[in-house]
């Protein structure tokens, strides 16, 4: 057997060609039928439950028929030039002819880039 290669890690992060796997769609099935065969019983004793009780049911309830999403993070690397400041934010000179709500506005911006 070959070793790892640039190809053969590009094959094994994809998607089976198979499709789904049939066990896991039999059992997503069954769920579905008990719980749309006890539906009226289920609501009933819903109302009897308190709040943290119903939602503790629904929300197991929930991850067999809704898909699960995946969490996704973009990072960006980027650089701020003078230039790109000078474009954004006036000069020291031209604040004394802002109001209020352009200065707060100019301060929100500073803290935005300043987070990133």
């Amino acid at each position: 057997m070959k070793g790892f290669t640039k190809e053969t890690a590009a094959s094994a992060g994809s998607k089976s060609k198979r499709g789904e796997d049939r066990l896991t769609r039999e059992i997503k099935d069954k769920i579905a039928l008990v719980i749309n065969d006890n539906l009226e019983e289920l609501n009933k004793d819903l109302k009897e439950m308190t709040k943290l009780e119903k939602w503790n049911i629904l929300t197991k309830i929930a991850s067999y028929a809704i898909p699960k999403q995946q969490s996704t993070e973009i990072t960006a690397d980027f650089q701020t030039t003078k230039a790109d400041l000078e474009a954004i934010f006036p000069k020291i000179e031209d604040l004394e002819d802002l109001n209020n709500i352009q200065l707060d506005n100019i301060i929100d911006n500073i803290k935005i880039i300043s987070n990133e």
